[in-house]
């Protein structure tokens, strides 16, 4: 199989949802950025947790990821909740064949360790030798919800 979509871990905003007490802080700054090669298949239906199968890591980038840093929360556009982070830049890299990536609570424990949040595919492989791996997030942020009923 291949990495062919982005997407929401379903999952894990159901349980915000419901009565399992899964509270998810997005505005925390302990959230995780982990690589995947295109030989990971998300599913955005029945993941929910990091795990480290398939993984890219390097000196730099090590395994489990890099932390987000700048996380916001918004409503933009009207109508819209978008959720948004500094991009990412590390230098002195040397990954093969990035993908895409997952972001997980990495400080969630309790009822979902490392709750994965959503999956990003870069759409093509990206590879560096010993340099700098960025990922410059959408104008829309990582992600958008749109609020308004249809």
């Amino acid at each position: 199989m291949a990495w062919t979509a982005s997407g929401l871990y379903y999952l894990t905003f159901r349980d915000l949802l419901d009565t399992s007490g899964l509270v998810l802080n997005l505005d925390l700054e302990t959230h995780k950025v982990a690589l995947y090669t295109n030989t990971e298949t998300p599913n955005f239906s029945t993941e929910t947790a990091y795990a480290a199968t398939n993984e890219v890591t390097s000196a730099n980038w090590p395994a489990g990821g890099v932390a987000l840093a700048g996380t916001t929360v918004s409503e933009s556009p009207t109508g819209s909740l978008m959720w948004d982070a500094t991009d990412v830049s590390v230098a002195s890299t040397t990954l093969v064949s990035v993908r895409g990536c997952k972001i997980y609570a990495d400080a969630l424990t309790t009822p979902t360790a490392d709750a994965l949040i959503v999956g990003v595919n870069f759409g093509a492989d990206y590879s560096t030798s010993n340099g700098t791996f960025a990922i410059t997030w959408a104008t829309a942020g990582i992600f958008a919800i749109d609020l308004t009923p249809g």
